[in-house]
């Protein structure tokens, strides 16, 4: 079983010595990966499967998109949600029972992707 850990942090300051800080941590533990992450030429013209329908389990999804100029679409039962930009890195949670699958914009991306499935969450 593997742990991924989620940090949030942040802060700022003012004109004035006063500063402001705020962090949270989350531990979720995970499954063995449905899909280890691996990297795909993602195209312009048809969709490349990151999570196919399967249990009805929490999948946490990564996509790191390598290319230097384009954006990469994430659709969610065929619907186009989320943009990765050039890159950019997300990391959502969906319901596996949801497919999700990526396209680029104007050229082919080289994309680094993968999915966990939920066990715990603390």
């Amino acid at each position: 079983m593997a742990q991924l850990k989620a940090q949030i942090a942040l802060s700022t300051s003012s004109v004035s010595s006063e500063i402001f800080t705020f962090d949270l941590t989350k531990l979720l533990s995970v499954k063995n990966p449905v899909i280890q992450v691996q990297t795909a030429d993602v195209a312009t013209g048809g969709d490349t499967s990151v999570v196919t329908p399967a249990a009805g389990e929490a999948a946490y999804v990564y996509v790191f998109n390598k290319d230097n100029t384009n954006y990469v679409s994430i659709k969610l039962a065929s619907t186009a949600l989320l943009r990765v930009g050039p890159g950019e890195v997300s990391f959502f949670c969906v319901d596996s029972s949801k497919a999700c699958a990526l396209r680029a914009d104007t050229a082919q991306c080289k994309v680094e992707f993968g999915y966990f499935t939920l066990d715990v969450y603390r």
